[in-house]
């Protein structure tokens, strides 16, 4: 399982919400292009629950289980939206890696988004068909 870093508390909702749909978009481009793969992002998996039940955001509320779930990881990949060096939460999770000796990795989120192009198209436009609609989904990590 590869582990998805990113930066995600802010400010304001508008720039959470506009990381985790980032970060929806570059999660998915990567499950389509590695199908072999198993990516996790916590930003993913918690963000819808914790806005209709209003839990806290903040990168000590999560620490503990994110951390449980970056131990059961083969390696950590940092998707590198605006504010990934500044984040707290990116910073923790780097350090416990570094300290399990699980490999970290970077990906530029706007790179992976136009090195995919007609995945991405594919994917907003829902129609789920990669192969017939001409989608290339291959790559390496």
């Amino acid at each position: 399982m590869i582990y998805i870093a990113s930066p995600y508390t802010a400010p304001t909702y508008n720039i959470m919400d506009h990381r985790f749909k980032c970060i929806q978009l570059a999660t998915s481009v990567l499950q389509v292009v590695f199908p072999k793969q198993c990516f996790f992002s916590p930003i993913m998996y918690w963000h819808e629950t914790a806005k209709k039940f209003k839990l806290p955001v903040h990168v000590h509320f999560w620490e503990e289980w994110n951390s449980h779930i970056l131990s059961l990881c083969e390696s950590m990949l940092i998707v590198t939206l605006r504010g990934w060096r500044e984040s707290v939460g990116i910073n923790k999770e780097q350090s416990l890696a570094q300290h399990l000796n699980i490999p970290i990795g970077h990906i530029n989120f706007k790179k992976l988004i136009m090195d995919h192009k007609e995945v991405v198209k594919c994917l907003i436009n829902g129609n789920g068909n990669y192969q017939t609609d001409g989608c290339k989904a291959t790559g390496t990590i």
